[in-house]
């Protein structure tokens, strides 16, 4: 009877402790504010797409459309990270990110958006680049 009740004790907090266990130990790391899953380690492109589907997310897009021209103007909207130009979410630290967004003035290049350090005002700057789909970035997904 005491085995039982012993093994039953150990399950207990062995389950309370992996329940408040940190994704990061796990493998992936707590989504942000605004975001259902990541970041996640690098990946190309088409596996980006494949980790958002899994987890009921997709890739953010810019100014909410699948094609978009760049350069990218200042101001423009990405979901979840903010508008162009803007300041980059410190949570966030400075990675490159996969966009859903595919340049249409480069087609076959998917955009990714990065925090850069604007050296006079001291903050990260959100910015919009075309990537290449073969290349590696991390991935964070929006519903």
């Amino acid at each position: 009877m005491f085995s039982l009740q012993k093994n039953t004790v150990v399950a207990c907090i062995f389950l309370a402790l992996t329940i408040g266990y940190p994704l990061s130990a796990l493998g992936e790391t707590p989504a942000p504010p605004g975001f259902v899953a990541g970041p996640s380690e690098q990946m190309r492109h088409a596996d980006a797409i494949k980790y958002c589907t899994e987890r009921g997310g997709r890739l953010p897009l810019v100014d909410g459309r699948h094609m978009f021209p760049s350069p990218i103007a200042p101001a423009t909207p990405i979901e979840g990270f903010g508008v162009q130009g803007g300041i980059w979410a410190p949570v966030l630290r400075g990675a490159t990110f996969w966009t859903g967004t595919i340049d249409s003035a480069n087609p076959g290049h998917p955009l990714i958006v990065t925090g850069d350090v604007d050296i006079e005002a001291r903050n990260r700057k959100i910015y919009i680049f075309t990537g290449r789909k073969d290349a590696l970035y991390r991935t964070i997904c929006v519903k």
